[in-house]
């Protein structure tokens, strides 16, 4: 998509590395060639992980008492820095980025667990099909709005409206909604 649908079909200017990082961002994917590139593999993926497991827990798809206590008791009570600190410290110095196969293995079987109950819960599934409105009543909002395209080219206002929602995260996006569409006595407090 980089390379052929920006620009008109000119593609961005971007080099072999960034590339490769892009093709090989996902699990599936071989890792990427670079250090860089696999540190923002694993960030976007433990990112998503506890995001995942915060946005379960509010929306009530989970409780907290629920998760595995075996993966949990190895990640700790703060996901994100027990994975951090363990990534550097059985990185550095060394060409290659990795985690000790404990919380690799704690990792992963939260994915699996996450997979499971909530990825595949029919709670969740069942918000999904509020998605699509949301996103187009987000999008007519700022395409449409003066101060959003001030200064743009009538020409770059669609890519521009594109990028900004394309760029949302999901709680982001629900709240921007929120904030735009509903009145304020009917938002739930947070």
């Amino acid at each position: 998509m980089v390379e052929y649908l920006e620009r008109d079909g000119a593609g961005l200017n971007l080099t072999w590395e960034v590339l490769d990082g892009i093709r090989n961002h996902t699990p599936d994917d071989p890792w990427p060639a670079t250090l860089e590139g696999c540190i923002v593999r694993l960030a976007d993926r433990i990112a998503y992980l506890r995001h995942d497991i915060e946005d379960a827990i509010s929306s009530g798809v989970l409780k907290e008492k629920q998760l595995p206590r075996k993966h949990m008791r190895a990640l700790g009570k703060n996901i994100l820095d027990r994975i951090v600190t363990d990534i550097v410290r059985h990185s550095r110095h060394k060409p290659v980025i990795r985690m000790s196969s404990d919380i690799q293995s704690a990792m992963d079987g939260l994915y699996d667990f996450m997979y499971k109950n909530v990825y595949t819960n029919p709670t969740a599934k069942r918000e999904e099909k509020k998605v699509p409105e949301l996103l187009q009543r987000l999008f007519r909002y700022y395409h449409y709005s003066l101060q959003f395209q001030k200064g743009l080219k009538e020409k770059d206002q669609l890519q521009h409206t594109v990028d900004f929602i394309a760029g949302m995260t999901d709680r982001y996006a629900i709240n921007k909604f929120q904030e735009l569409f509903v009145p304020d006595e009917w938002r739930q407090t947070v």
